[in-house]
């Protein structure tokens, strides 16, 4: 079985490795891309997958080789939840800041002890989905010690204090907990980018505006304020996490692959043991 997966903290430790690796890397995500189109994959957890079930996009592989309701991106998180788990899948109790997607629904039926919300901040929004629960991941109205893993998807990209939003999660985990999800990363640059600001008089633009697609407003989408770079990692160890790092996960046999670095970046951390 093809899987090269590997933590990485900082830009310079990146750069060596991709600059040693890229020629190795090109060569088997191609092999890997035949492979797949001649055999299938495996899911992490429901096993083989036939290649006629999969739909594949070769000019964005992150978000296609979708199989099961998971993309390339998604399945990398299922992958490192598996190895979290270990077999306690029923007994461990999950958040994920997204209810509507399919990945949601993926992890619902993983996970029985799932956990998840939309941003509904209008009263008219939660007119419209009055059986969805909302959250701000800002200010979660969770206990402390709530939960075993947060998983967070393209989310924290459009909060406008991301900050808040980690120690907010460090918050709610258990000792020991896991927060694994994606976010757009910049993985050329140190310091996170910063888009759009709320101020006093609303929001202002630093940037031309980016928005990404928001199930629960799809003709308006939702704005980004900031793309994280490598300090995104220092970010987190600040809010409380420990084992923090940007992790790459790359294979042929998971359908983990992308089109720019060969495989997935996603961010996983841990809230340290409790002591005795």
């Amino acid at each position: 079985m093809d899987l090269l997966e590997l933590g990485f903290k900082s830009l310079d430790e990146w750069s060596v490795f991709f600059k040693a690796m890229r020629p190795r890397i090109v060569d088997q995500r191609a092999q890997a891309l035949e492979r797949i189109a001649l055999e299938g994959f495996h899911d992490p957890y429901l096993g083989p997958v036939a290649p006629d079930r999969i739909e594949i996009d070769s000019t964005r592989l992150r978000e296609s080789l979708i199989a099961h309701s998971c993309t390339s991106r998604t399945r990398a998180i299922l992958h490192v939840l598996r190895n979290y788990a270990c077999g306690q899948e029923k007994s461990l109790r999950v958040f994920a800041s997204e209810r509507l997607s399919p990945f949601a629904q993926r992890l619902r039926s993983t996970f029985p002890r799932f956990t998840g919300s939309e941003y509904l901040p209008l009263p008219s929004d939660r007119r419209a989905f009055p059986r969805l629960m909302h959250q701000d991941i800002q200010a979660l109205s969770f206990s402390d010690d709530s939960f075993d893993i947060y998983v967070s998807c393209e989310v924290l990209e459009h909060v406008p204090d991301m900050d808040s939003a980690i120690r907010e999660a460090a918050r709610i985990l258990k000792p020991g907990g896991l927060l694994v999800g994606t976010v757009p990363f910049n993985m050329r640059g140190t310091e996170r980018t910063i888009k759009a600001r709320l101020g006093s008089e609303g929001v202002e633009h630093l940037m031309e505006p980016e928005y990404h697609g928001n199930p629960t407003r799809p003709d308006e989408g939702s704005l980004v304020f900031a793309i994280p770079g490598w300090d995104f990692v220092q970010d987190l160890e600040a809010a409380g996490f420990e084992d923090a790092s940007m992790r790459f996960v790359m294979s042929g046999y998971y359908g983990l692959l992308t089109n720019d670095v060969g495989g997935v970046f996603l961010f996983t951390a841990r809230m340290p043991a409790k002591t005795t």
